[in-house]
């Protein structure tokens, strides 16, 4: 599995806020550079023993996921939700990383600090306190930590860049507009001026006609 890799990450992290005048011929660079990535991985020849699962302990295991995700302000221990869905600790452990693709605190732990980000885009007059608090913590600094060891940036780090971003993007698309329309009165500019010489000329002729 590949789900994991650094590499990999890293890449499809590089697709967000792309300026929309470059999308297309960027992509097509980042599909290459993906397929090169893959072509040069070097996987195991030997078949990797994946632990076999019933579906009655998948389901409990989607079950818990849909629990712990649905109010990131509640807070479970690994034995109480064990307890409560009737399976054992170490296979609740084992499935869950086989299916989500890591372990329960820390696919939790991103997935507080991804629902985080979201808040810090979207919401800019939350402050960083009451999304901590939103996403499990009571402490903003412990917050902090955590959204900068997941994100790569403090929150307010994170909430600035993106508001520079989206400045930066919006300036791109007033250049981009204030160019097009440059060319568009360049273009049209003689054909109307054209238009207007003629138009003069026909009043003039008419008013010499009236005048004889």
């Amino acid at each position: 599995m590949i789900h994991n890799e650094p590499g990999i990450e890293h890449i499809f992290s590089e697709l967000y806020f792309v300026p929309q005048q470059i999308k297309g011929d960027y992509y097509k660079v980042k599909a290459l550079e993906l397929l090169l990535y893959l072509d040069a991985l070097q996987f195991s020849d030997s078949k990797e023993d994946r632990p076999y699962f019933y579906k009655g302990q998948v389901e409990k295991i989607k079950a818990i996921h849909d629990l712990i995700t649905a109010n990131l302000q509640e807070h479970y221990t690994m034995d109480e939700l064990a307890e409560r869905f009737q399976i054992s600790l170490t296979g609740m452990k084992t499935c869950f990383k086989e299916i989500y693709g890591d372990s329960m605190y820390s696919y939790l732990r991103r997935y507080r600090m991804n629902v985080a980000a979201t808040m810090l885009r979207q919401d800019s007059k939350k402050g960083i306190a009451e999304i901590a608090g939103v996403v499990g913590y009571e402490s903003p600094s412990k917050f902090a930590t955590a959204f900068r060891q997941v994100i790569g940036q403090t929150p307010m780090e994170y909430r600035k860049s993106f508001s520079k971003r989206c400045i930066n993007a919006v300036l791109e698309r007033k250049e981009e507009l204030n160019t097009a329309i440059m060319r568009m009165v360049s273009k049209e500019l003689p054909i109307l001026f054209s238009l207007l010489t003629k138009r003069r000329k026909v009043i003039v002729m008419k008013q010499q006609k009236d005048n004889w």
